[in-house]
């Protein structure tokens, strides 16, 4: 009888454990649906096994059923911990309040080299960078940048940076890490109780569900390459503090070593492939009125500049081989149609120019000669790994393809 307890006093939480968890999707892939749902009764599974852990107590309690009273109880928090707590609270805990930042001219190159990879963030003339290596260990972190209340994400896995904003509640989002689903990570909002899968940007459930979230323009670049672009930039200052932080991310280090270099994702829940561009392939991902397309690196080292239409939408891609700083903007229009941008790249810098009008443009867009107006950046997967794009946007097209069958 008591047996028959044990398991039932167990389950809710252990069904949390198998749905919630990230290791253990090295063994099993939770259903979308069922994972979300339930994270978002947590307390209901947590009630119920504390339920019958109480009973258990009431009709066992005493003589020699006390091991196995407190073996249950014992197994009872930690699945409960394991499956609903650990990842947010503990692994990924989201930075909120007193963000600390310094400027550019206090980081030194022992605590960032040129060459670390940061996330940078540009709006309303206010410049941020967050060091890929001081913001995998959050994940999330919530600030005010250039006056926009913004959320600041960075996917390892998928090597995903966005930068998300609302247009309610005050333009206020409360995320918090979940978990991963398919090598992507799923965040929970506390304002609107709904989901995110961050590559979509959507919210799934809770009372504003469907609805597509604000997000504004970042991109992955090296730390030189973004100081020399805004040389006042100031700094998500986030280098390992305590023995735990120090522990995680080298646990997670490890398992970003595996995900970029090895043939196979480190989580095997990724359902589809795409044989067009190696699976760690960067690209640069663009999402236009629900039509995705991508552009690899190395297609665009090649080419520097597209001019392309996506979803009826003029857009231009640019990529400076020698910074390797890649920029998306929306494509400016003169007469009624786009205009045609050409680039140059040159020990005199980078630069972008419309032979028609004489308008020259530096890489961030700003005008440097001319009488046109500035370039307006477009939100993009800046560098994102092609068999994440491809998986979440099987039908994508890949810029590659069509120019390669002109060759």
């Amino acid at each position: 009888m008591i047996s028959i307890w044990s398991i039932a006093a167990l389950a809710p939480v252990f069904w949390g454990l198998l749905m919630g968890g990230d290791f253990t999707q090295k063994f099993y892939k939770p259903p979308r649906r069922a994972a979300l749902w339930t994270y978002r009764y947590r307390w209901g599974f947590i009630g119920l096994s504390a339920m019958l852990l109480s009973f258990g107590f009431w009709q066992f309690g005493g003589g020699s059923h006390t091991w196995a009273l407190t073996l249950t109880t014992m197994l009872a928090v930690f699945f409960a911990f394991a499956g609903f707590f650990v990842v947010p609270y503990v692994i990924f805990p989201t930075f909120t309040h007193r963000i600390p930042w310094k400027p550019a001219l206090e980081i030194s190159s022992d605590e960032l080299s040129d060459n670390d990879e940061v996330i940078g963030l540009e709006i309303n003339g206010d410049a941020r960078a967050y060091p890929v290596s001081w913001i995998v260990r959050p994940h999330v972190v919530h600030d005010t940048v250039g006056g926009e209340p913004i959320a600041m994400t960075y996917c390892g896995l998928s090597h995903l940076a966005r930068s998300f904003g609302s247009k309610e509640n005050n333009g206020q989002l409360r995320f918090q890490v979940y978990l991963q689903i398919e090598n992507n990570l799923v965040l929970y909002d506390n304002e609107s109780h709904g989901f995110v899968q961050q590559i979509e940007g959507t919210l799934d459930g809770g009372k504003s569900a469907g609805r597509q979230l604000t997000e504004y323009p970042s991109r992955i670049m090296s730390w030189k390459s973004w100081r020399n672009l805004y040389p006042h930039t100031r700094v998500f200052y986030n280098p390992a503090c305590s023995s735990l932080d120090r522990g995680v991310r080298r646990l997670v280090q490890k398992i970003l070593g595996h995900q970029f270099n090895a043939d196979t994702p480190y989580f095997p829940t990724i359902k589809r492939f795409d044989s067009r561009l190696h699976p760690k392939a960067p690209v640069i991902g663009l999402l236009i009125n629900g039509r995705p397309k991508a552009y690899g690196l190395d297609f665009l080292r090649k080419h520097m500049v597209i001019n392309d239409t996506v979803a009826g939408k003029p857009v231009l891609v640019v990529h400076d081989p020698v910074t390797e700083v890649t920029e998306v903007f929306q494509r400016p229009e003169k007469d009624g149609g786009a205009m045609e941008i050409d680039a140059a790249s040159s020990g005199h810098g980078f630069k972008l120019f419309c032979k028609a009008t004489g308008t020259e443009w530096n890489i961030k867009g700003e005008v440097v000669k001319g009488d046109g107006q500035a370039l307006q950046p477009k939100a993009h997967a800046s560098k994102i790994l092609w068999m994440i794009w491809y998986n979440f946007y099987p039908h994508t097209e890949l810029a590659f393809d069509r120019i390669s069958l002109l060759q």
